[in-house]
């Protein structure tokens, strides 16, 4: 069950879930506990927060 419940909170927070609604998904009664246990940062995503910035600062006015 755990592994179903850190998935879900990974992919929804990937897809731009607020953090409290995934809390309520998962039945937490607390943010830090969805937010430090269950909701991890995968490396796809993590590239891309990392190359947003370089993009931002490339576009044209």
């Amino acid at each position: 069950m755990h592994h179903l419940k850190h998935t879900t909170a990974t992919l929804l927070r990937e897809e731009g879930t607020e953090l409290h609604v995934i809390s309520g998904v998962l039945g937490h009664a607390h943010l830090g506990t969805t937010a430090d246990i269950y909701s991890e940062i995968r490396p796809a995503t993590q590239r891309t927060a990392l190359t947003a910035p370089d993009h931002a600062l490339r576009r044209e006015p």
